[in-house]
């Protein structure tokens, strides 16, 4: 499982991302926002700090977690590229992207009025 999830954290991001885009993405300029809530988000979160991703932002919501709940601590200064995991919001994820963010999305999950299921995902 942990080999399965260090591949779905490094090649993901670059399935749909542009030349540009695959260019810019380091952990250096990444911001990770991860609830730990569940097993996978423990066992993503172990594989960030394994690899030494320097802005990991824990959320400490349970089930049901989204950006508009979490402190604006957790959403301030962050890096050029952003990855939030399994905390949709639509307002929030736009907000951030009109400031210049490049938001990637890791969900498999479908929410009230929201599909974020995806093959690629579904871990």
């Amino acid at each position: 499982m942990r080999f399965f999830l260090l591949l779905f954290i490094a090649f993901l991001p670059l399935a749909h991302a542009t030349p540009a885009t695959r260019a810019s993405l380091s952990l250096q300029e990444t911001t990770f926002i991860v609830p730990h809530n569940d097993g996978e988000a423990v066992e993503v979160l172990k594989i960030l700090r394994a690899v030494g991703a320097p802005d990991i932002r824990v959320s400490a919501q349970g089930w049901g977690a989204t950006l508009e709940k979490e402190p604006k601590e957790v959403l301030s200064n962050l890096k050029k590229n952003v990855v939030v995991m399994e905390m949709p919001s639509l307002v929030v994820e736009k907000k951030l992207q009109t400031e210049g963010h490049h938001l990637i999305i890791i969900d498999h999950h479908q929410y009230d009025g929201l599909n974020r299921i995806r093959k690629e995902s579904a871990i």
